[in-house]
């Protein structure tokens, strides 16, 4: 399957996927931004268990789902990806997409239904902030939002307790970088969509 990945911050976060921080995040970012300069990565694992979209914010990311997959059709169409059948079909919202600051460095990580933090794209692997990949935060974008319903705290918190505990001497901030939206068909997804904050789109694939 094909994530396509539009927008500045899209391309760091195929960096991110591959997961590394701080003093040896410029050595291991110049290293992966030789292989990582690509328009694809992995689809997540396929794990859909839905989480609640009655709290604020993830209520205001559903209501910006119908004017992301504008965005999200075009992202497909000028990648010549096949556009999904979606009648009939409702997003179900799986994961909240996490950002991490750190000095001027900056990294995402995801975590879903279990509340489990994870390197962003790596649901199949435990979160591994040593083989994070950190990039300037100028090129990761600016949608970050504040932690409102329960679940969004317990998933920044999750991940700040294992980057704390990574670097419990360093000062940093976490905060809500997206969110990630699935239509299902028979059980498949037809779309994965990734909305920022911001509204802007930074994933869209299958």
């Amino acid at each position: 399957m094909k994530r396509i990945l539009g927008c500045t911050a899209v391309l760091v976060a195929l960096l991110l996927a591959l997961g590394g921080c701080d003093g040896a995040a410029e050595d291991v970012a110049e290293d992966a931004a030789q292989t990582a300069v690509t328009s694809e990565v992995a689809a997540p694992t396929q794990v859909f268990d839905a989480i609640p979209t009655d709290g604020p914010g993830e209520s205001a990311a559903l209501s910006m789902v119908p004017g992301a997959l504008e965005q999200a059709k075009e992202m497909r169409e000028a990648a010549g990806m096949e556009w999904p059948d979606l009648e009939g079909i409702e997003p179900i919202l799986t994961a909240y997409v996490i950002a991490v600051d750190m000095s001027d460095q900056g990294a995402l990580f995801e975590v879903r239904a279990d509340g489990v933090p994870h390197n962003l794209y790596a649901y199949q692997r435990a979160l591994d902030v040593a083989s994070a990949v950190w990039a300037p935060t100028s090129q990761i974008g600016d949608a970050r939002g504040l932690p409102q319903s329960d679940a969004e705290k317990a998933a920044v918190a999750s991940v700040e307790a294992a980057i704390r505990d990574s670097f419990p001497d360093d000062a940093f901030s976490v905060a809500i970088y997206g969110y990630r939206f699935v239509y299902l068909a028979e059980g498949e997804s037809v779309l994965t969509l990734e909305v920022g904050t911001d509204g802007a789109v930074f994933s869209a694939g299958d």
